[in-house]
């Protein structure tokens, strides 16, 4: 099989991974919220409201790992993971097409799938991270001048924190600033609920819409229950098959890293303040994604003039 060019994969180790399963109308504070309060950087997240549950899943570094287990509704025992980022060419339906069957057919688990403007990350548990690099360097072909990157989050600021300590301090903006707030209306939403080895099919189907010349704007897969995979895709309308629904899809970019406090909270209270319901949401690299019924976007980008900035 011929090898798919994209730009670059990333593994980020040393993390754990938090999440929570919750039913709509239930008292209690989401946790995106409660890590923004303890000031703890989700460098990837994903949210799924289906029907009545909502679940939220979120990739932390390892040093919150204490934190984290403290906060009520966590599993004490957060599993150690990594986060492989997958850099392809954009709206390439091949590439997360591809990830899902290698992940299915190699019967390998995984804890989130989420894509931003420029990458898809999955995260999965630690011991299996050398074998999906391997399975990724085979399927991919990666620039001549690039191998994987192994990113030391924490190792590179503790000693960025050694050199310059006086610098570390947390800054609350008034408004988040971004680089522009982006919205595509009218987009098809695909809904598939299948164990992990049917992914890999779910994944075959993904990949073949390449022939249609046809974008992708957003993936996300999560276990629900009995350890079933609900799987999303967001993408250009007539892609074959009957989509769940008709979306539109709202993404900004601002110049942070992951959540860094709050981005994702505020994102989720402009909209709720809005009136806005959101069936899907991600944050990864430095991208916000969120869908929204359709015919709802104008009022989601409105909205969210309440808590950020475009130039």
């Amino acid at each position: 099989m011929k090898q798919i060019s994209i730009n670059g994969i990333r593994l980020g180790r040393k993390m754990v991974h938090a999440g929570r399963y919750s039913i709509s109308g239930e008292n209690t504070v989401p946790l995106y919220q409660i890590l923004s309060e303890h000031r703890i950087n989700m460098v990837c997240a994903g949210l799924h409201s289906i029907n009545t549950a909502q679940v939220f899943s979120c990739c932390l570094e390892e040093k919150h790992r204490k934190q984290a287990a403290r906060i009520p509704g966590c599993s004490p025992d957060l599993p150690d993971v990594c986060m492989v980022s997958i850099y392809p060419h954009h709206g390439n339906h091949q590439v997360p097409g591809t990830l899902l069957r290698m992940l299915g057919h190699a019967g390998i688990r995984f804890v989130q799938l989420v894509s931003s403007h420029a990458m898809i990350c999955v995260v999965i548990e630690t011991r299996d991270q050398d074998r999906v690099i391997s399975l990724l360097e085979s399927a991919f072909a990666l620039p001549p001048s690039h191998t994987p990157y192994y990113q030391e989050i924490e190792e590179d600021i503790s000693r960025f924190l050694q050199k310059y300590p006086e610098t570390r301090a947390f800054y609350v903006e008034e408004k988040i600033k971004t680089y522009g707030i982006g919205r595509m209306p009218g987009l098809e939403l695909h809904q598939t609920r299948c164990t992990l080895k049917e992914l890999a099919d779910a994944g075959e189907k993904m990949a073949g819409m390449a022939r249609l010349d046809k974008k992708f704007y957003f993936v996300s897969a999560m276990p629900g229950p009995k350890d079933l995979y609900d799987l999303f895709l967001l993408t250009d309308p007539d892609t074959g098959g009957t989509p769940a629904m008709t979306a539109d899809f709202i993404s900004f970019h601002g110049p942070h890293f992951g959540d860094r406090y709050k981005i994702l909270g505020t994102a989720m209270d402009c909209l709720a303040a809005g009136r806005v319901p959101v069936i899907l949401a991600g944050c990864t690299g430095a991208s916000i994604s969120l869908v929204v019924p359709a015919g709802r976007g104008q009022d989601a980008q409105n909205a969210l003039v309440s808590g950020f900035e475009s130039p």
